[in-house]
C-alpha cells in the first residue's frame, strides 16, 4: 500500500509496474518492505512520479488539443464573416453594374434598344443566377445589422438596452480609458 486516494486506496502492481487504486483490500502482516531492497524503493517510488508526469502531460496535451479547436473554430467563423462580407462586394458589385447598364440603356436611341433585345436569344440574356439565395442554417440566429438601423428599427428599445449594458460593463471592468478630443490632436 503506497497512500490513500480519493475513492479507495492507492497500491503499487509490481507486475504491471504501476499505480493502481483499489476500494476493497486485504493486508497480511507480513512486512514486505523488510524483503524489498532500497534501490528497488526507489525504482517504485521514481516509477510513481514518472506516471503522475505522465498523467499531467496528457492533461496539457487536452488543454493544448482543446485550445487548437478553439482557435480552430474562431478561424471558420473568420472565413464564414469573409465569405459574407464578398458575397456582400458581389451583390453591391452586381447592382452597380446593372445600374449603369440601366443608365447606359437610357441614352440609347429607343430603336437601338428594341433592335437589341430582338438580336439576343433568352439563353443568352446572362449568367446571372434566377434562384433567390437563402442564408445557411448555421447563420440563421446571426443578425446582419448596421448600427443605425439597430437603433432606429422595430427593437430600438431592446437594442439600446444592450448597448449601454456593454458600455457599463467596459466602464466597470476598465476596458477603455476616456480622453479629451483636443488631448488626441495635441499627442498624434
Amino acid at each position: 500500500m503506497i497512500g490513500y486516494a480519493n475513492n479507495g486506496y492507492r497500491l503499487w502492481n509490481n507486475e504491471k509496474r504501476r499505480v493502481e487504486i483499489h476500494r476493497d483490500i486485504i493486508i497480511f502482516n507480513e512486512n514486505k518492505e523488510d524483503k524489498i531492497k532500497s534501490n528497488e524503493k526507489i525504482k517504485i517510488t521514481q516509477n510513481i512520479i514518472n506516471t503522475e508526469e505522465d498523467i499531467i502531460n496528457t492533461e496539457e496535451d487536452i488543454i493544448s488539443t482543446e485550445e487548437d479547436i478553439i482557435n480552430t473554430e474562431e478561424d471558420i467563423i473568420n472565413t464564414e464573416e469573409d465569405i459574407i462580407n464578398t458575397e456582400e462586394d458581389i451583390i453591391n458589385t452586381e447592382e452597380a453594374i446593372s445600374t449603369e447598364e440601366e443608365n447606359l440603356n437610357l441614352r440609347r436611341p429607343v430603336q437601338q434598344i428594341e433592335k437589341q433585345n430582338i438580336d439576343i436569344p433568352n439563353t443568352e440574356l446572362g449568367t446571372r443566377s434566377q434562384r433567390t439565395r437563402k442564408i445557411p442554417e448555421k447563420l440563421k440566429d446571426y443578425v446582419l445589422l448596421t448600427y443605425k438601423e439597430a437603433t432606429t428599427g422595430i427593437e430600438k428599445e431592446n437594442w439600446e438596452k444592450a448597448i449601454d449594458s456593454e458600455k457599463e460593463s467596459l466602464k466597470k471592468n476598465k476596458t477603455w480609458s476616456l480622453i479629451d478630443i483636443s488631448e488626441a490632436g495635441r499627442r498624434g
